[in-house]
C-alpha cells in the first residue's frame, strides 16, 4: 500500500512546493531598475550589467523597464513604482527633493565627454535673432522642436536660460517633441521650428555631416551654449528588500563588473560615453542646481 501512494504522495510534495514558489513570487515581486527609452539606442542591454549587480547586492530578483520619457521615469519614481533608477538630469530635477530618494552614484566618463556635455540652443540660418535676448522678449512667436518632455539639456535648460535672461518663462508659439535630437535637429533644418533645443555632442555630429560648401550658409546658428552640465544620477528608494547604502557602496568599488557596467552605461547614454567607473554623488555638482536637500534623506 506504501509504494501504491508513495507517487501521489510526491506529487503532492511538488504541488505543494510549486505553491509556494508561487506565493513566495507573488508577494516578492522583483525590484524595478528603471530608466527611459532612446530611439536607436538599446537601453535594456545597456542596463543589464548594472541589474546583476543590483542582484548581487540585493539577492532580489530584477526587473528592467524602460519609461518613454524622463518625465514619465520621474512620475514612476516618485509614485514607488520605481525601486533603483537610471536618471537624466531632468528626472533627478525632479525627484531630487523627495525625501523617499536617495542619490546612489553617477557615472563618470571622461573629463573630456563631461566637458561637452552642454546644451545649446539654435536658430534657424535667417532667424532675426542674433541672442538669447532677442529670442526672451518674443518667444510667442517662435516654434521650438525639443527632445522630449524631461530631457534636460533638450529643453529645460534651454527654458531655464531664456527665463532667467528675461524674468519669466518662455511663452512658445509651439512646443514640438521629436523623440531624439537628431530629430529635433532635422526639424530646425526642414523648417518645421524656427529654434531647436539640443545636447552639443549630437549637434557637433550633425553639423560635420551637413557641412558640404552649398549647403553651409544655410546651417542653423548657435544663439546659446550652457556651461558643461552635471548628468543624472542612479538614484535609490530605501526598502526592507534595498538597502541603498549597500548598494552604493557596491557600486563604487573598482572591479570588473562595476567597470562593465559603467562601460555598457555608456553605450547607452552619450554623455557617459567611454565611462569605466562610478563615483559617489557629489553634492557640489548640483548646488547650483538648488536640489540638495537641507536635511539627509529619511530611511
Amino acid at each position: 500500500m506504501t509504494s501504491r501512494y508513495r507517487p501521489l504522495r510526491l506529487l503532492g510534495a511538488a504541488l505543494l512546493a510549486f505553491a509556494i514558489s508561487c506565493y513566495a513570487a507573488a508577494t516578492n515581486p522583483p525590484l524595478v531598475l528603471g530608466s527611459y527609452a532612446y530611439p536607436g539606442i538599446d537601453r535594456v542591454a545597456a542596463i543589464s550589467p548594472l541589474a546583476k549587480i543590483v542582484n548581487a547586492a540585493t539577492g532580489q530578483p530584477i526587473e528592467i523597464k524602460l519609461y518613454e520619457s524622463p518625465d514619465r521615469l520621474a512620475a514612476a519614481i516618485r509614485s514607488g513604482e520605481v525601486d533603483v533608477a537610471i536618471t537624466n538630469l531632468g528626472a533627478w530635477v525632479h525627484v531630487a527633493r523627495d525625501p523617499g530618494i536617495q542619490p546612489l552614484a553617477v557615472v563618470l566618463p571622461p573629463a573630456k565627454v563631461r566637458s561637452r556635455y552642454r546644451a545649446v540652443l539654435l536658430a534657424r540660418h535667417d532667424l532675426p535673432a542674433t541672442s538669447l535676448a532677442d529670442i526672451g522678449t518674443n518667444t510667442s512667436i517662435w516654434r521650438l522642436a525639443a527632445v522630449m518632455p524631461g530631457s534636460a539639456s533638450g529643453g529645460l535648460v534651454q527654458d531655464a536660460a531664456l527665463t532667467q535672461a528675461s524674468g519669466s518663462a518662455p511663452q512658445w508659439r509651439s512646443v514640438s517633441f521629436f523623440g531624439s535630437h537628431e530629430g529635433a535637429l532635422a526639424a530646425l533644418a526642414n523648417g518645421m521650428a524656427d529654434l531647436a533645443a539640443v545636447a552639443e555632442e549630437p549637434w557637433r555630429a550633425w553639423q560635420a555631416g551637413q557641412m558640404a560648401p552649398a549647403s553651409s550658409e544655410r546651417l542653423p546658428r548657435v544663439l546659446w551654449q550652457s556651461p558643461p552640465l552635471p548628468s543624472g544620477t542612479l538614484t535609490c528608494r530605501q526598502s526592507a528588500r534595498l538597502d541603498c547604502a549597500e548598494l552604493a557602496d557596491a557600486l563604487i568599488r573598482n572591479t570588473p563588473a562595476t567597470r562593465r557596467a559603467a562601460q555598457y552605461l555608456g553605450r547607452g547614454w552619450p554623455e557617459w560615453t567611454g565611462a569605466r567607473a562610478f563615483a559617489p554623488y557629489d553634492r557640489t555638482l548640483y548646488a547650483a542646481l538648488g536640489l540638495n536637500r537641507t536635511e539627509p534623506p529619511q530611511p
